[in-house]
């Protein structure tokens, strides 16, 4: 993965560099994104007078995001977002780690985020934020974006799996409502903590942060906590049918067990029967008589048939 060093010009374009040593242009921002899987990078992060609090931070492997204001000037700030790199699950969020000034952002990264790649197009078309505010609020406004569809697809499992679980209950359902559930957790970990990262920003007293950037922010707070309502309801729609179907299959298995019990009911005296005259001692009545067996089967038969019909009767079944 890359590391470079862009000089936003303030008018909404920048120059791409990928020599992270070279010296900030004059009226320029520097926004230096750093891979941690880059030795470059790495060595240039050590190289700056960043606190060690603050340089931890920014090169620590497992984060949830959090706001950290340094000063009136500077801020730490790390958030997540959804994984839409080849061959990884989208709940796997990666992690974005901000270290932004007035002129000066530092951003480091793991792994691919696709919200990193979309501002530097904007960069190169000339339409990219012109502060570090706005580089923050388009960073977070971009984030909530990408998580859309993602997270529709939720809602669209739950539809599914219920209209499954209603019309063909079966235990193998079980599974596919087990890892919805943890996908949502998944989710909710993250957004909640970035819920109240921009819940800060709103309010911060950040000098970089402008009114507009705020209610930016704050547009992108509303959409996250409402992504965090609908997160919450597809986890209780999750319980919900978790218990219809263990409802329906409990209802099956009675009503199996019932009929076995019938059926157990009907035999009963049959074998009660059959097993008093298959006893193999002198006195048996019928033992000399040639059809005697056939009487035997033909009052079994009349006695089922009785059975039966008491058991109508009584609407047993």
């Amino acid at each position: 993965m890359d590391s470079f060093t862009y000089f936003l010009d303030k008018k909404g374009g920048g120059e791409k560099s990928t020599d992270l040593f070279s010296k900030p242009k004059k009226n320029t921002i520097s926004w230096h994104h750093i891979s941690l899987d880059c030795e470059e990078g790495l060595s240039w992060l050590r190289q700056t007078n960043l606190d060690p609090v603050i340089l931890d931070a920014l090169c620590e492997e497992e984060t949830r995001p959090r706001i950290a204001e340094w000063s009136q000037d500077s801020c730490l700030i790390i958030l997540r977002g959804i994984n839409l790199n080849d061959a990884a699950q989208p709940e796997d969020m990666i992690s974005v780690r901000l270290f932004i000034e007035k002129n000066r952002i530092i951003s480091t990264w793991k792994r691919k985020l696709k919200t990193i790649r979309i501002i530097e197009n904007s960069l190169s078309s000339g339409t990219g934020p012109k502060s570090s505010g706005e580089f923050l609020s388009t960073l977070a406004k971009q984030l909530a974006e990408v998580m859309f569809p993602t997270l529709t697809v939720l809602s669209e499992k739950a539809d599914t799996l219920e209209e499954e679980v209603l019309e063909t209950p079966d235990t193998k359902s079980r599974q596919k409502i087990i890892d919805l559930r943890k996908e949502v957790i998944s989710y909710r970990r993250y957004l909640h903590p970035q819920k109240d990262v921009l819940q800060k920003l709103k309010t911060c007293e950040q000098t970089w942060l402008a009114t507009y950037d705020k209610r930016i922010i704050s547009e992108t707070y509303d959409r996250t906590a409402m992504y965090l309502e609908e997160m919450e309801e597809a986890r209780e729609r999750t319980l919900i049918i978790q218990d219809e179907l263990l409802n329906i299959i409990s209802d099956k298995l009675n009503k199996n067990t019932y009929f076995l019990s019938i059926i157990a009911a009907i035999f009963l005296p049959l074998g009660f029967l059959t097993g008093l005259l298959g006893v193999n001692i002198a006195g048996m009545p019928g033992a000399s008589d040639p059809n005697a067996f056939w009487y035997f089967c033909v009052g079994l038969t009349v006695l089922v048939i009785i059975q039966t019909y008491l058991f109508k009767r009584m609407k047993l079944f």
